[in-house]
């Protein structure tokens, strides 16, 4: 029991779902006797949707016990390894970068809602939080005011804002009005000068009857049946990365970068399949970190990024300051890795750090290859064959400062480079097989 309670503090704690911190108390009066008082806010989405509401508890009941007993079948929860999560409030759901959060008496809890016993005089609030990243430090009282005076009618008074939009059936009128331009469809036979002007219609459909151009008509037919045949190719690449991402939300998060692929998916990832990797990531970091290399720490800060957890603080901790002060960065790799991770957030990294921005930059120009390409060993010769993935992977990491005067030359070399590696079908291969991996790793540069 004390491991898990240890295992809450930090990797929910990274997570962000343990649990919004409020500095404040709430200025309401609290009734004397075993009671505790309940307010739900669903921010811009619904506002206040339960004002403070006063409830007799009984000993042992949790702040979970009581959203349930008020809200009834409003509340929608699921058990995990962890507790039991709240993924949804009276038809407001979690999302990928979304969470319902709690807080008592203006203060994180430091453990799930079901946890937390209620004291008297507790006053409890569930926030929806539409972005994990930027979660408001409002008190009770501040949000109470931002949006008005809280009276008991006014969860139910928010909805019946919604019927007020009803309103425009009643503007339907106008929509008769809109009838007008029917009646100003007399400017539609003002188009029909355009058919006294018929050398504009053949260029469409009387194309068939200047017979004498038929040559000009022959050119148009072919366009036709050419658009039928074709396929929008970010349809399909829309379909593809939608039956990847459902493929892979059915398999389950089982590894950093299908972590980082469903981040960038669309995809509304369960926050309890993100909170579950998260947890089995800390619990490799602190038994591993130390074997850790270069990439692993760098691809574990990417990684908890795109699950907005912390990776300045993964069981205790902090990944971004190890790979700053790392002795294991010695690659090519290493160098566009320790880049891309640190950009993600645009972390301040000490400028006497081993590797900051302007080491990591200078070490990747430093390698590039003759042919504009790098590979992923830093020491061997120049002029060897470069590589079309390690090349990706280093415009990528590069990307962000293309516009210095020492690194636009090198990307456009570089550029250059997998333009005279790209095969006749548009692909790229490795040690002369064509994948997809090279593919993926050259096509954003290109």
């Amino acid at each position: 029991m004390a491991m898990l309670k240890k295992w809450l503090l930090t990797s929910l704690m990274a997570v962000t779902l343990v649990f919004v911190s409020f500095a404040n108390t709430v200025h309401i009066t609290f009734a004397e006797g075993n009671t505790a008082k309940l307010a739900i806010i669903g921010e811009s989405q619904k506002g206040i949707m339960l004002c403070p509401k006063e409830e007799q508890i009984k000993d042992g009941e949790t702040a979970l016990s009581l959203l349930q007993k008020v809200m009834g079948d409003k509340v929608e929860s699921e058990t995990m390894s962890f507790g039991t999560y709240v993924k949804g409030i009276d038809g407001l759901m979690a999302g990928a970068t979304s969470a319902w959060l709690y807080d008592v008496n203006d203060k994180s809890a430091e453990v799930g809602a079901d946890s937390y016993k209620l004291k008297s005089g507790d006053v409890v609030v569930f926030r929806f939080v539409s972005d994990w990243s930027n979660i408001s430090q409002e008190t009770l009282k501040e949000t109470l005011d931002k949006f008005g005076t809280c009276k008991p009618e006014e969860p139910n008074g928010g909805k019946p804002e919604e019927p007020k939009t009803d309103d425009p059936k009643q503007e339907k009128p106008e929509e008769p009005k809109t009838d007008d331009p029917k009646q100003e469809k007399p400017e539609e036979p003002k188009t029909n000068d355009p058919k006294q002007e018929k050398p504009e219609e053949p260029k469409t459909d009387g194309s068939k009857q200047e017979k004498p151009d038929g040559t000009k008509t022959n050119d148009e037919k072919p366009e036709q049946p050419k658009q039928e045949n074709i396929q929008d190719p970010s349809a399909q690449l829309n379909e593809a990365i939608s039956k990847t991402s459902d493929k892979m939300l059915q398999d389950g998060i089982e590894s950093d970068w299908v972590a980082v692929a469903l981040s960038r998916s669309g995809k509304n990832v369960p926050i309890e399949a993100k909170l579950n990797y998260v947890k089995s990531v800390t619990e490799k970091v602190e038994k591993r970190i130390n074997r850790f290399s270069a990439t692993d720490l760098a691809r574990t800060i990417i990684m908890m990024n795109a699950m907005s957890a912390d990776p300045k603080n993964v069981g205790g901790h902090n990944l971004v300051q190890k790979l700053y002060e790392s002795d294991k960065v010695n690659s090519v790799t290493g160098y566009a890795f320790a880049l891309l991770a640190f950009d993600t957030k645009k972390y301040e990294i000490p400028v006497e750090s081993k590797w900051n921005r302007v080491a990591l930059v200078e070490a990747l120009l430093n390698n590039q290859h003759t042919d504009g390409g790098w590979t992923y060993n830093s020491s061997g010769s120049k002029d060897s064959a470069s590589s079309v993935d390690v090349t990706g992977m280093v415009l990528s990491a590069l990307a962000p400062y293309q516009e210095r005067s020492d690194v636009k030359p090198a990307i456009q070399k570089a550029v250059a480079y997998l333009y005279n590696e790209q095969l006749q079908n548009g692909g790229f291969s490795a040690d002369g097989q064509e994948n997809s991996n090279s593919t993926a790793q050259a096509c954003p540069s290109t």
